[in-house]
């Protein structure tokens, strides 16, 4: 058998390392040691001797590759199979061939498919051992600069594409759709040439207004004091806004006229106070509603354009949601600042964090909610630093899931069960015949499942749940002293035998759910956002975005409209729910 053959080869080495990739071939020795037997204590010499070639790459080295498979990582070395589609799935449909066929050529593949991955692992292994000793040998591509990989495109015909002749560039500009419409297509067809036309005719100057209010006469020069100065010129100014009322949102246009004045003695010219009127060519009501369908309605800038033009009538440029965004998220920051500091004086925080692309670079959005506030951060890392700062001096109970870097805050700690809930099933479901994780899953299933019921019958209150912290000694107990031989129940006894202060704090406390449900929830409400924003934000629109989404999510939580807040012109959301809670009152 090849089984007996490997283990006399092995027999007689004196000195080897067995370099392999991946856990497949390790968790294979053991299986094949179980059913066929052998000398046991070269079994454990030949386990020992194992050596995973991935464990000396995973969160140590990057190579300039979306996947750390052996395949990506050889080719990019320069290793190349005999076999232009080599790979596992095609040795097993070979060695199929060759059952029906015994035509020698498919197992010449197959071996020779064997022989080349074990050559691209020695070409991996040398790369790892230049790049550890910092030689000047180590492959050159390695140096490649990560923001240079580009992801496949499934529809390579809308990509940006990049010419060798410039003029190939002017000639790929002048056939997109836009272009062809308004300077060729309109010479040619009238149809289009009509359309053009009466959409340049359009515009908001045109749209009457709802009321016009006239400007009080100035009755002296304001800088010498000279009554009646003379009238020279008319003018007006118009701000385009909407109106709120019971039932719906309509068009509101206002015209303010005035006069020029000159005065006599001293030659000057001058204007009414107009702005302290209207200081803005635009509304209130009508930047509140514009940003109000970006962030709460997830509206992008030019569906909001469009229904601005279809619905109200007016025919802005397209940028103008993004100037008024800009423009809430300076009046808001007062307010998200006030958020920060209540959510870090509170006795709870939930924490969790997502990965948002930043104009081609990746970046990390942070979410840190309680039970009625929500606030969210962006860095260009996912680096634990952030946390530190932000919660420096917190002495409440911070729920997360089971990311280190939540484990350098000093202060008790709740990690979410969710996570380990799902982490333990999907591992019995890949598997399903390692009866030592089951076990340790039905015993974690027997231990929570009356925690939870207490829970839905109680509520989060410490006096009904001190009744199960006995159950939870005895697990944590069956947990140390077990002697389990299967990999992955190792794994979940290590992993609950770190966290064993961590898993079950809300025991200890009133109010402190078992799930980080809260801050996952607000995650949910960012990527539904990052979905319109794509991935044209720079840093600083990102934060903008997040200042307002933080209004938002907090309103909400507290059964507020995120629409009247900005209409209300407030600073601070406590200040503005005051009016509310008194009529409640």
């Amino acid at each position: 058998m090849i089984w007996k053959s490997f283990i006399g080869i092995i027999e007689h080495i004196t000195d080897c390392a067995l370099f392999h990739y991946g856990s497949y071939e390790t968790k294979f020795i053991k299986q094949m040691g179980l059913e066929y037997g052998g000398n046991t204590e070269l079994l454990e010499k030949i386990r020992s001797r194992c050596f995973n070639v991935l464990s000396a790459i995973y969160g140590r080295i990057y190579f300039p590759m979306y996947s750390n498979d052996l395949k990506s990582i050889a080719s990019l070395l320069g290793f190349k199979w005999s076999e232009r589609n080599a790979s596992g799935l095609m040795s097993v449909l070979w060695r199929q061939q060759w059952e029906k066929s015994k035509d020698p050529a498919w197992k010449e593949k197959i071996v020779t498919y064997n022989h080349e991955d074990c050559f691209a692992l020695r070409a991996v292994e040398r790369e790892i051992r230049r790049i550890s000793q910092n030689t000047a040998s180590a492959t050159a591509c390695l140096t490649k600069n990560i923001d240079e990989i580009r992801a496949d495109k499934p529809h390579g015909i809308f990509k940006k594409n990049d010419f060798y002749f410039p003029e190939l560039d002017k000639i790929n500009s002048c056939a997109y759709f836009d272009y062809q419409q308004s300077r060729v297509y309109c010479r040619t067809n009238k149809a289009i040439k009509r359309r053009l036309k009466k959409i340049n005719s359009k515009s908001s100057l045109n749209c009457k207004a709802n009321k016009v209010i006239s400007i009080d006469r100035l009755l002296s020069c304001p800088y010498c004091g000279v009554k009646k100065p003379r009238k020279d010129g008319n003018y007006s100014r118009t701000v385009y806004d909407m109106k709120l009322f019971d039932g719906g949102i309509r068009r509101w246009i206002v015209r303010y006229t005035y006069k020029r004045y000159s005065c006599k003695a001293c030659n000057r010219t001058f204007f009414p106070d107009t702005w302290a009127l209207a200081p803005c060519k635009y509304g209130r009501t009508l930047v509140s509603w514009t940003v109000n369908q970006n962030i709460a309605r997830l509206q992008s800038y030019r569906t909001i354009s469009d229904e601005l033009c279809e619905t109200f009538g007016f025919h802005f440029r397209r940028n103008l949601p993004f100037l008024f965004k800009q423009f809430a998220a300076r009046n808001c920051n007062c307010a998200f600042q006030s958020l920060m500091e209540g959510v870090r004086n509170s006795p709870l925080l939930h924490v969790d964090e997502t990965d948002v692309n930043i104009m081609g670079a990746s970046g990390y959005v942070w979410a840190f909610a309680n039970m009625d506030t929500v606030f969210y951060l962006f860095h260009k890392t996912r680096e634990g630093n952030i946390l530190k700062e932000i919660l420096n001096g917190f002495k409440g109970v911070l729920i997360s899931d089971f990311y280190t870097a939540y484990d350098s805050i000093p202060c008790p700690q709740q990690k979410c069960l969710i996570h380990l809930i799902r982490d333990i099933n999907e591992d019995i479901f890949k598997n399903p015949f390692d009866e030592e994780l089951k076990e340790v899953g039905k015993d974690f299933t027997m231990l929570l499942a009356p925690i939870i019921n207490t829970i839905d019958k109680y509520g989060l209150k410490q006096l009904h749940m001190n009744k199960h912290k006995s159950e939870v000694r005895n697990f944590f107990e069956k947990i140390d002293k077990a002697n389990y031989t299967s990999e992955n129940a190792v794994n979940f006894q290590r992993r609950f035998q770190k966290y064993h202060e961590k898993l079950f704090t809300f025991l200890d406390y009133d109010g402190v759910p078992w799930n980080n449900n809260n801050a996952e929830h607000a995650i949910k409400r960012f990527v539904q956002l990052r979905r319109v924003i794509g991935g044209s934000s720079t840093a600083k629109g990102m934060q903008e975005y997040l200042v307002l989404l933080s209004i938002c999510e907090t309103l909400r939580l507290r059964n507020a409209s995120f629409l009247k807040f900005l209409i209300s012109d407030a600073t601070d959301i406590e200040e503005f729910l005051m009016p509310q809670r008194k009529r409640a009152a």
